[in-house]
């Protein structure tokens, strides 16, 4: 599902200064991406600067500073690389044909959802850090992605002829977003967490035409 990107009036540079070519600068990077996630889990986002992340890889600031330009660049490609990962597991999940079409909706909803509560801290450490501004274009790219690929889904899922696929995607894409970031700003508890995405699953699908 896509990123919301709140605007601010200071634009952070997020991409990467350079990408790793060589084993020696692919372990390098792997290791403050690492770091990076491991300070911001155990030590939260207060913790989090550049001089701490290079302390925990074993790494010079100046080595950091190679690749990653400040610490929005870092939570930017942690959430990059996180995002990769539950998008996988969310097609993964509607592909299954062995399972209803509500079904596979219902549990690829909930997944998000799981994955947004997973990433507060995340979220929550992006924000202070100013690394989204209006309409970056990273973001940007990345939804449109999404919801080209929910909309295939939802070709193959409706009946034939079914009206409205582009809006339908983004409906189902903007929504899902919306409400599982609401919901997880304020509680990562499971049950309240379930109980969300099962309720916006069935508002969704009720609305689309998933039965």
């Amino acid at each position: 599902m896509p990123r919301r990107a709140a605007a601010t009036a200071r634009k952070s540079p997020i991409q990467p200064r350079k990408r790793p070519r060589q084993v020696r600068s692919l372990k390098t990077t792997r290791a403050i991406l690492e770091a990076a996630a491991r300070v911001l889990r155990e030590e939260g986002p207060a913790s989090f600067n550049t001089n701490r992340v290079a302390e925990v890889a074993g790494v010079s600031v100046g080595s950091l500073y190679q690749y990653y330009p400040n610490k929005a660049a870092l939570l930017f490609q942690l959430d990059v690389l996180d995002s990769k990962v539950v998008w996988e597991e969310i097609e993964t999940l509607l592909s299954d044909e062995r399972r209803p079409v509500r079904k596979r909706v219902d549990a690829a909803i909930h997944r998000f959802f799981e994955s947004e509560a997973a990433e507060a801290p995340t979220r929550g450490a992006l924000r202070r850090a100013e690394a989204f501004f209006e309409h970056p274009p990273q973001i940007e790219a990345r939804n449109a992605f999404v919801r080209s690929r929910i909309r295939y889904f939802l070709g193959e899922a409706l009946p034939a002829g079914a009206r409205d696929l582009d809006f339908k995607a983004d409906l189902l894409s903007t929504t899902i977003a919306s409400v599982a970031e609401a919901i997880t700003d304020r509680t990562t508890d499971a049950a309240e967490i379930r109980r969300w995405s099962r309720a916006t699953s069935e508002m969704l699908c009720r609305q689309i035409g998933i039965e």
